[in-house]
């Protein structure tokens, strides 16, 4: 069956390239002076810009010698045509351009120009993790990353770049904390080990989340007791030149079978390393810290108290250098790292407070670890090396080879012993981990000048990990090949520029787990198996003008699972396949302005350990698994503008998402799923969602910087199945017999970087915050539960950085992290280890040959596409909205009768909201805007509550539901009145008027789960609907944008009081007891002897008492849109 799809997939492939191809000549012969392709220029003398545009585009340009004396260029960077990346260098040079011929340019004295207007180049700026040697062209490393800084803002989706001077600025104590300032994206486990498990959005762990290094996939999985199963990918962050984040299923290359994102870690390039005009570049970096001392012998179990001072036995010591010439280049690398056991810090909130399955609020410490005291596993000795190296040759053929190793001895704890809620809890140094990475690369593209349809590239890999895990005498193997090869073409078309990237993906997974030495009971962890995955994708962008920009594409991916485990030597296996679309639309109305909307679709196979693995009576496999389907949609706004205040740079990027992801594994009972098996199994859930907004704020003037990043859950569900074998619907809660709750991100979390540069930018100082809020849903305990999950209490943790340049060669920073010395577990800690206190690092940097220090800001353009607007308002207009929506609701509940009852509640849904609108505006001369509008839409908003059964203890103590209230909005409105002030292209209003929303409301019955007076479980019997038409007031304030006379973008901020509404259920039973009977030993008076009676009792379930809900509703809704005015 793989080979059929293997076949199916070549075949699309091939079809799409077969659109394309043919026209190859053709097209590089009549257009390929006009249409784009990729070029990197970077600011620099006019000769060289100019010497590197004809090398890279072909193109001819001729001038006099003396005519480019003392002017230097602007930079390109991204995909232009040659004639626009001309007109881009000779931007503030006094200089224009005459084309001679089809590919001859001659310059010239530029004419003064008409007003204020400018003519350049259109850029279309594509993220990629690429590293500068697969570029064809030698590249220029402060434009590069530079151009690298800003995608982010330029780029109409949720991407998130981590550049070098982020990393340096604090250096990271545990590798995860490289990603500390990215929102929404947290190294889970951060304090255990020294893997990278990364949680986006709160998609973590089995491959949902692609950890690439330099495009590999290097990601195992080790079983983790109760703390459930760790992902791991391993790097040294001083081997990293930059790192490039996509949230979501990928749109390109890498990232087949992930759904939660794409994280490519870029190792050192040449152009980290070697200066403009020169060949060779040295960098040398060594340093220091206190809070370290050498891990006592294993099994030790007394903490020590004793906080250690700077010593060479925390130390890391690093050395890379370079080549770059014109045809080659050439990096190597070698990292040395080294750290004892630290210490917690002494300040702060060391208990928490949880519920526990009995429904008991007790509070107990965060982690068995004592304030001050020494976190023991938390030492580390490793070495790395990198070597890599790049041949260009011929018209635009480039070919790089790569090789990173990581090696690694060192602690990890064991989590189920670091668990105060446990009766066997303890705290112990385990014997030391070990890991060897090996990773092989080989990159190929091939971008010939002048060609705007081929850009190939060609990209093939081998990870092999070998993984032990002292604390448990676990080994994990896992041998990654995969191969990754995809072409953009660039045409023209009568509608617009048309961009397509098409292409495929396919690796094989060889992976195995063993306890070594094998325990003496049995080794019931032991699996081998192959996992094939593969796809192949055709996106395609299409510029409709100059501000606007439709995007699509399709992917069919299919996967492959086989193998055997101790129990079963017959092989096991799962396979499938699924097409996953994608789509969206960015309007620009100004350079430095997008906005944008995505609707996605992906999905995640099983792993190899989910299929296979077998730990006899603890869990079972499931051959009946299905893949994990997501639909992902966002809205968002990105702004990057230079000037706002001056001789500034203001860098924003704003995003709601809304991922929800059906048939989500869990590990649960089998039979409550309707399996044969009663043992636990990965199995699938309805439904699991995650809603929310994130931020991210980059702000630079003069020498100062702010950046800022937070990420916000409006809401997070999971939603297990509401079928007789169920006594769990949806609700803000994960089950007791997952380990999911262990990946649920806070409810809030980010960070806050402030800091000057000063001195010709020799001396920087600055200061960091990084908070986290509560976990987002916690984990509900149904009938017993596994395990309590790691919790940690709010914090925010603050450090201090600086560094100066003693010389052009030479800097010397230092660092102070948690200079408050609190003691705090980071977000997602699954052991319970306890993050390090105070913390003091030195360290001396040389550098020979190497790039600027002074850092470099990429060029932005400033060409208005607006088009004209005459001030005024006034007319008819009709326009669409989308956004979110979130109404709170309050239901009284009585019975048919009118008694009171326990069902009395309050609840939230939320989702999103999308409407037609029609208005008027009439403007005076002054600029005031009176106007009339109304709307109509569909919300995709629902929500539930549940209510647990307080009608025997037994029901109360295992959380039983009696009943789930579920709402959903079918359609809403409103009239309102508008009343404001025009500025120009920017109106100000605020409005007010009466709402209507029309809501169904459900309640579903449960009743018990056996014919018992004390049953423990309920389970799901009926569901009734109600629907009514609420009236009320709405009242918010909003602003509008004109891009021309007809055309505008609007926000708006809208609150609603809707009045109350009563909702009937004329079934709903007076309780959860089913009718039974009551055995009962009776004395007999007469005889002086018992006997048993049997008597029939009918049950609070078969008692028909109905119900009758009032409801009151409050909506808030946030949204943004466009309007088309006669």
């Amino acid at each position: 069956m793989i080979a059929s799809r293997v076949h199916l997939a070549a075949a699309l492939l091939a079809g799409t390239a077969g659109i394309v191809l043919p026209a190859v000549e053709a097209q590089a012969q009549g257009q390929g002076r006009t249409a784009g392709q990729t070029i990197t220029i970077a600011a620099q003398p006019l000769d060289a810009a100019i010497r590197q545009l004809m090398a890279q585009t072909g193109v001819v340009v001729s001038y006099p010698a003396d005519m480019s004396a003392g002017k230097r260029s602007a930079a390109v960077s991204g995909v232009a045509s040659p004639v626009a990346a001309l007109s881009r260098l000779l931007e503030g040079t006094g200089l224009s351009y005459r084309q001679t011929g089809g590919n001859s340019f001659t310059l010239e004295p530029a004419p003064a120009a008409a007003g204020n207007a400018v003519q350049l180049g259109t850029l279309r700026v594509e993220g990629s993790g690429d590293s500068a040697g697969a570029a064809g062209t030698a590249g220029d490393g402060d434009n590069d990353r530079a151009a690298a800084a800003i995608a982010p803002y330029r780029t109409p989706g949720s991407v998130a770049h981590v550049s070098r001077e982020q990393i340096d600025r604090v250096p990271p104590t545990s590798t995860g904390d490289i990603f500390l300032s990215t929102p929404g994206v947290i190294s889970a486990g951060n304090r255990n080990g020294q893997s990278l498990d990364l949680n986006i959005r709160g998609m973590q762990g089995m491959g949902r989340v692609a950890t690439l290094i330099d495009g590999a996939s290097q990601q195992t999985s080790m079983y983790r007791g109760y703390g459930g199963t760790s992902s791991r990918s391993f790097i040294d962050p001083d081997l990293i030149g930059g790192i490039d984040i996509s949230k979501g299923p990928s749109a390109g290359a890498y990232g087949a079978g992930s759904m939660g994102g794409v994280v490519n870690m870029r190792t050192l390039v040449a152009s980290d390393l070697v200066g403009e005009g020169n060949s060779f570049g040295v960098r040398v970096k060594a340093g220091i810290a206190d809070n370290s001392q050498e891990p006592p012998a294993a099994l030790t179990r007394t903490q020590r108290f004793e906080r250690g001072g700077l010593t060479t036995d925390a130390r890391n010591l690093s050395i890379a250098a370079a080549y770059r010439g014109d045809v080659f280049e050439l990096v190597g690398s070698f990292v040395e790292r080294r750290n004892g056991n630290y210490t917690a810090g002494t300040v702060g909130n060391d208990r928490t407070s949880l519920v526990s399955r009995t429904g008991v609020a007790t509070e107990h410490p965060i982690s068995l670890y004592g304030k001050g005291g020494e976190i023991f596993n938390t030492s580390r000795d490793t070495q790395s090396v990198l070597v890599k190296g790049t041949a260009r040759f011929g018209n635009g053929h480039a070919l790089e080879l790569g090789y990173v190793r990581y090696d690694s001895v060192h602690g990890e704890e064991y989590p189920d012993g670091n668990n105060p809620f446990s009766q066997w809890s303890w705290i112990e140094q385990a014997a030391l981990s070990d890991v060897v990475s090996n990773i092989y690369t080989a990159k190929y593209r091939w971008n010939p000048a002048g060609n705007d349809l081929i850009d190939l590239r060609a990209e093939a890999y081998i990870s092999d990990v070998e993984d032990f895990w002292g604390a448990y005498n676990l080994r994990t193997e896992s041998v990654t090949k995969g191969f990754d090869l995809w072409n953009t073409s660039l045409v023209g078309t009568g509608i617009g520029e048309l961009a397509l990237r098409y292409g495929g993906q396919y690796s094989v997974e060889d992976g195995s787990t063993r306890q070594d030495p094998a325990p003496i009971w049995g080794d019931n962890m032991t699996f081998d198996g192959v996992r094939k995955l593969g796809r192949v994708y055709a996106n395609a962008d299409l510029d409709l003008n100059d501000w606007a920009r439709l995007s699509g594409g399709l992917s069919y991916e299919f996967f492959s699972t086989r193998g055997d485990n101790w129990r079963n030597t017959e092989e096991l296996g799962l396979d499938g396949s699924r097409l996953n679309p994608r789509a969206s639309f960015t309007l620009t109305p100004t350079d430095g302005i997008q906005i944008f909307a995505s609707y996605s679709e992906g999905w995640r196979p099983a792993t190899l350990r989910e299929t296979l693995l077998d730990m006899d009576t603890l869990i079972r496999p499931n051959p009946s698994l299905r893949p994990e389907k997501s639909r992902n949609i966002e809205y968002g706004i990105n702004v990057l503008q230079d000037g706002v205040l001056g001789n500034d740079r203001l860098q924003t990027k704003l995003v709601y998402f809304d991922n929800r992801y059906t048939d989500f594994i869990m590990r649960e009972y089998g039979t409550s799923f309707g399996l044969e098996t009663n043992y636990r199994t990965y199995t699938n859930i309805p439904q699991v969602h995650f809603r929310g907004v994130e931020a991210s704020l980059d702000y630079n003037i003069g020498g100062w910087f702010l950046e800022g990043q937070v990420n916000y859950y409006t809401d997070v569900q999971f939603c297990a199945p509401t079928g007789e074998n169920s006594f769990l619907p949806c609700g803000r809660f994960t089950s007791g017999e997952d380990y999911r709750s262990e990946a649920v991100p806070p409810k809030y979390s980010g960070a806050v970087t402030l800091g000057g540069r000063f001195f010709d930018d020799r001396l920087t100082l600055g200061a960091r915050t990084v908070f986290a809020g509560k976990r987002a849903v916690g984990r509900q305990a149904v009938y017993g539960g596994s395990s309590v999950a790691s919790e940690w209490n709010p914090y925010a943790v603050f450090d201090l950085f600086g560094s100066l340049d003693i010389t052009d060669y030479v800097t010397v920073s230092a660092s102070a992290e948690n200079i408050a010395n609190r003691f705090y577990l980071d977000a997602l800690s699954r052991a319970r280890t306890p993050s390090p206190g105070r913390l003091v690092r030195l360290s001396v940097t040389g550098r020979f040959g190497g790039p600027d220090r002074q850092r470099e800001r990429a060029e932005l353009p400033h060409q208005s596409r607006l088009g004209v607007f005459g001030k005024d308002w006034s007319g008819f207009y009709l326009g669409v909205a989308s956004g979110y929506a979130d109404a709170s609701s309050d239901i009284s509940v009585v019975t048919m009768a009118g008694a009171a009852t326990q069902e009395s509640k309050s609840f939230d849904d939320s989702g999103l909201s999308h409407v037609l609108l029609a208005g008027y505006n009439w403007q005076s001369a002054s600029g005031l805007v009176l106007g009339v509008e109304g709307d109509f839409g569909l919300n995709t908003s629902k929500g539930s509550t549940n209510l647990i059964s307080s009608e025997t203890t037994s029901l109360a103590n295992y959380k039983s539901v009696e009943a789930v209230y579920r709402s959903q909005n079918d359609w809403h409105g409103s009239l309102r009145g508008r009343i404001g002030q025009g500025f120009g292209r920017v109106l100000l209003y605020a409005t007010g008027g009466l709402a209507i929303r029309r809501d169904d409301l459900q309640r579903d019955q449960f009743i018990g789960s056996s014919a018992s007076p004390t049953p423990t479980r309920t389970a799901f019997r009926f569901s009734e609907n109600d629907s009514r038409t609420h009236l009320g007031w709405v009242a918010g304030l909003g602003g509008q944008f004109a891009i021309s006379d007809r055309w505008s973008v609007r926000g708006e901020y809208l609150r609603s009081d809707f009045g109350s509404k009563d909702y009937s259920f004329a079934d709903a039973r007076k309780g959860a007891i089913m009718d039974h009977v009551l055995r009962q030993n009776v004395l007999d008076p007469e005889t002086g002897q018992y006997q048993l009676v049997e008597t029939q009792v009918t049950g609070s379930a078969s008692v028909v008492e109905g119900r009758v809900a009032s409801r009151e509703t409050v909506t808030q809704a946030i949204r943004i849109g466009f309007a088309y005015r006669f």
